[in-house]
């Protein structure tokens, strides 16, 4: 009994004479290791492991001082750790910087990331040293993966990859994962770059599967209004909402629900504190319903929804009308009404006509500068120093809608004086 006890005795302190040793070693590696020279665990210790961590990093990051101790070093650290990914990108970065056996790269690259295989730093990293070895396939294999479980990234994968890669559908095949979220971010990137050939190719590969809420749909359709192609966009809504007439304000008789702040659906927010908009399916001028905007009496707030867009066919006089309703509106710097013309010079002003109203109609006739096609149409108001600033009661409208009107008679061209 004595002896067995004597024997577990022995090997604990064995244990931690070996942990003891790699310790110190450690203390001693950290006191001299704040120098830029590549340091070596500094032994004698049973395993040297506790060192070879820190000396590793060390490797990587000074390799070029003295590229070959590094790449010794970064060669141990992988024998005794091969499920760390940093000593094998760190001995592919080294061959890349020296213009080392592509193969054995090619080779260290894969086992970096194989050992940790769902660690985007990694993928990352992988996808930029092969990249400045000059192996583009390796490159795409591991920009694809680094953006696999992260959509949001996608946009900077292509944005690398896109200068070798040229034509927008191979751009896809080989960089874009195939699920919903990875092509509404390729959608997202073709719009902020303003990369029409990429937005009609991914658009091309969906446009049977996407209905007016999704988000690939309204992004596509912003990016044809901002590129002026209001005709195309109105056919494009159109044939996904068979209700939908050109040159209308879509739902201005508020019998649907807001759908999306995007495309031609109203935006209702964000709004600041101290007003809520929403349908009212009980008060309306005519029914289903009408959009109430209920303020508190506790904000001197300034407003600016809600609003849509109007894509407009070719012509520049339109009458906008419709109702609308007050109760109890208690400032006299009340809402209105605002039209402008988007990317044009023109706007117009139509303010409520009271504090308290029945449902009264407006009309407001506008004439577009020549070219323009979209006009935004809100609802604003205005903060004050007047003592009645905080703004309390509430707001209907109801009808909204755009009609073309003829040409004047005084904007036909006189006939020259004979």
């Amino acid at each position: 009994m004595r002896r067995s006890r004597l024997i577990i005795l022995l090997a604990m302190l064995a244990g931690l004479a070996a942990v003891g040793s790699d310790y110190l070693e450690l203390r001693r590696f950290n006191a001299v290791a704040e120098q830029d020279a590549i340091v070596s665990p500094l032994g004698p210790s049973l395993y040297d492991t506790f060192s070879i961590h820190p000396a590793a990093r060390q490797a990587a990051r000074n390799w070029a001082v003295d590229p070959d101790r590094a790449a010794e070093l970064l060669t141990q650290a992988a024998a005794l750790y091969p499920l760390e990914a940093l000593p094998w990108l760190a001995q592919a970065r080294i061959k890349a910087g020296r213009g080392g056996d592509p193969a054995v790269l090619r080779a260290d690259l894969l086992s970096g990331v194989a050992v940790q295989p769902y660690s985007p730093a990694t993928r990352w990293q992988a996808a930029q040293i092969a990249l400045h070895a000059g192996d583009l396939d390796l490159t795409e294999r591991f920009l694809r993966l680094w953006a696999e479980d992260q959509p949001r990234e996608l946009g900077q994968a292509l944005f690398i990859a896109q200068r070798w890669i040229r034509d927008p559908d191979q751009l896809l095949d080989r960089i874009v994962p195939a699920t919903e979220a990875h092509w509404e971010a390729a959608m997202d990137f073709a719009y902020r770059q303003g990369k029409r050939d990429l937005a009609e190719a991914v658009w091309d590969r969906l446009a049977s599967s996407h209905a007016l809420d999704s988000p690939l749909f309204l992004t596509y359709f912003d990016f044809l209004l901002r590129e002026g192609e209001v005709d195309s966009a109105m056919a494009l809504w159109q044939r996904s909402d068979p209700r939908y007439r050109p040159g209308t304000v879509l739902n201005g008789g508020f019998g649907r629900e807001f759908g999306p702040a995007r495309g031609l659906n109203w935006r209702v927010g964000p709004l600041p504190e101290g007003v809520r908009i929403a349908r009212d399916m009980e008060t309306y001028a005519q029914a289903p319903g009408s959009l109430r905007l209920d303020f508190a009496g506790s904000h001197n707030l300034r407003l600016a929804h809600p609003s849509i867009l109007v894509p407009l066919p070719v012509g520049q006089r339109f009458r906008l009308t419709g109702q609308w309703r007050g109760q109890g509106l208690t400032t006299r710097a009340r809402p209105y009404l605002f039209v402008r013309a988007v990317d044009g010079a023109m706007n117009h002003r139509l303010d409520v006509p009271g504090a308290h109203f029945g449902w009264q109609a407006f009309s407001l006739d506008l004439e577009l500068p020549e070219g323009v096609r979209l006009i935004e149409i809100n609802l604003r108001r205005d903060p004050t120093q007047a003592f009645d600033r905080y703004i309390g009661g509430q707001l209907w409208l109801d009808e909204i809608a755009i009609e073309a009107l003829p040409v004047s008679d005084s904007a036909t061209p006189l006939p020259a004086p004979e």
